[in-house]
């Protein structure tokens, strides 16, 4: 398989701590925002993609394995809200949020 991230998926992602996944999940996240505001569908697309890969780098990862069902469940709902209709409901907003207090207790 081709990976986007290969250093990170080589193993360097699993040096990472929970939170740091999440806030780089995040950045990626509001990367596709970005694009998709902007119309560029492309870019969109690409980080969408790189933002899923990181996703399933952490469900592979060991340290998730007693929190893998709420990790599983973000997967869903992003895929759900951006390819699928967004049958639950969530906005771009709350997702921000979401991602945003990890990557401010990454940070400190």
């Amino acid at each position: 398989m081709a990976y986007f991230h290969k250093k990170l998926a080589g193993g360097r992602w699993k040096n990472f701590s929970r939170i740091e996944q999440l806030a780089h999940i995040g950045s990626e996240y509001n990367r596709f925002i970005h694009w998709s505001d902007k119309g560029n569908k492309e870019n969109a697309t690409h980080s969408f993609d790189r933002l899923i890969e990181l996703v399933d780098l952490s469900v592979n990862d060991e340290k998730w394995k007693n929190s893998l069902a709420e990790l599983l469940r973000l997967r869903e709902v992003i895929c759900d809200k951006f390819s699928r209709g967004n049958n639950y409901n969530v906005s771009s907003k709350s997702l921000e949020n979401y991602f945003l207090h990890f990557a401010l207790i990454a940070k400190n």
